[in-house]
């Protein structure tokens, strides 16, 4: 590395660590344990609305991902503090398991597997052995649940928890995991909805158009979930499903946008239009970060053009929100502009691509020139204000600037990749 690319990369690690800092901080502590307040989105009387709580337990905006933040960023540091904090924060998560429901058990970003996941990665990260024991019991209860309650998608469903069951399967060669994550394969090929168009999963809360798709909710996620099955036990249907639903995706993609759209609650209005955003959560950002996962296990050249699209697409919504074209863009991972970069940083590590890599690092500039001073990031929800966790808040934001520092040992924590050792 030169020195001028050394320096940089110090550089984004100085950012992540005052982010760090920050959280350890304003960690709420009680004795072993320790959370924090922010802001959050709740339902009260019909409508969403934005209030303080302390964090729940979660990857996705609680401790659980504060805590794979933190013991990451305490490896590359060496700083006990954020590996303490890393620790309390975990120890947290797995005291409140009784506060996720029954139904979100095998959810990655918003249950209980992705707790045992992250209680896992702190626990080897951190050298606490009770922690990967701790781990291993969760992950083999929860192994037994029952299906039928939960989503097909990424978030909070099947689709989520298979890569999850196969990379802890793979740590810990248990084959009761493996089995686990075939079982969740099978139910999403006995949901899915067969069409000339290709396949499709519904998901329970939509309002009754068409199935969704996309990474967090749709069938980006789960063709690329179906892909890792296939991979690990070799079974044709898992892959014959994937390509079908790639194309019902194909089906909806706007060659004039480059995009996918958004179809979330078309069904709850006459003739209502779709939206075409690109991020993580829905659009080109998400599908082009499965794309790539999807190339790697097939080498089928269709879905490394189809990833090379949206990564395009991808790139130029980066440089408008860097520019502030779209206004002051937050920072967030699930449907900001940390998320759509580290996309982007995915990519220059898949496929060595200087230019995407190039834009990852125009974003970290951006936010560093910024909000770097102030110390102020714009989080991921509406008027919201700063917010703790890891898709939302300011351990996303740091997770992103510790990728930065180092993408190729720090893993995305936006898809799990079963095969990679470090994730």
């Amino acid at each position: 590395m030169s020195g001028a690319a050394s320096g940089m990369a110090d550089r984004y690690l100085a950012v992540a660590t005052a982010l760090g800092d920050r959280l350890c901080r304003d960690a709420l502590w009680d004795g072993p344990r320790c959370t924090w307040g922010g802001a959050a989105m709740e339902a009260a009387d019909g409508e969403w609305t934005t209030i303080w709580r302390t964090a729940g337990p979660s990857l996705y905006e609680g401790t659980a991902g504060i805590a794979l933040f933190l013991a990451r960023l305490g490896r590359a540091t060496g700083a006990a503090r954020h590996l303490d904090a890393a620790g309390g924060a975990i120890a947290q998560a797995l005291s409140r398991l009784d506060s996720v429901p029954p139904d979100a058990a095998l959810g990655c970003y918003a249950g209980r597997l992705g707790i045992a996941f992250a209680a896992e990665t702190v626990g080897r990260l951190c050298g606490a052995e009770p922690l990967h024991d701790e781990a291993a019991r969760l992950a083999a209860q929860i192994a037994q649940s029952d299906l039928s309650g939960h989503e097909s998608d990424v978030i909070s469903g099947l689709a989520g928890a298979i890569p999850v069951l196969l990379a802890l399967a793979r740590r810990w060669s248990d084959a009761s995991l493996l089995a686990a994550a075939r079982r969740c394969g099978e139910a999403l090929l006995g949901r899915a909805l067969q069409h000339p168009r290709g396949w499709s999963w519904p998901a329970s809360w939509d309002a009754g158009g068409p199935a969704l798709v996309g990474y967090s909710h749709g069938t980006a996620g789960i063709a690329v979930a179906l892909l890792e099955l296939h991979a690990a036990t070799g079974d044709g249907r898992f892959r014959h499903a994937a390509d079908r639903a790639h194309d019902y995706e194909r089906h909806w993609y706007d060659p004039v946008r480059r995009n996918w759209p958004d179809l979330r609650f078309t069904g709850a209005a006459p003739g209502a239009e779709p939206s075409f955003p690109v991020f993580w959560c829905h659009g080109a950002a998400g599908i082009a970060l499965a794309r790539l996962r999807a190339w790697a296990i097939t080498g089928d050249p269709r879905l490394r053009e189809e990833a090379e699209t949206a990564i395009a697409t991808t790139a130029d919504t980066v440089d408008l929100l860097a520019a502030g074209a779209a206004g002051d863009a937050n920072f967030s991972l699930c449907h900001g502009l940390a998320g759509n970069a580290d996309v982007l940083l995915s990519a220059a590590v898949r496929l060595d691509d200087a230019e995407a890599r190039r834009r990852a690092f125009l974003v970290g500039d951006v936010g560093l020139a910024r909000h770097g001073a102030a110390g102020v990031w714009p989080c991921g929800l509406p008027n919201g204000g700063e917010t703790p966790g890891l898709l939302l808040g300011l351990a996303g934001i740091g997770y992103f600037y510790l990728r930065l520092h180092a993408a190729s040992a720090v893993p995305s924590v936006l898809l799990i990749d079963s095969a990679d050792p470090a994730s």
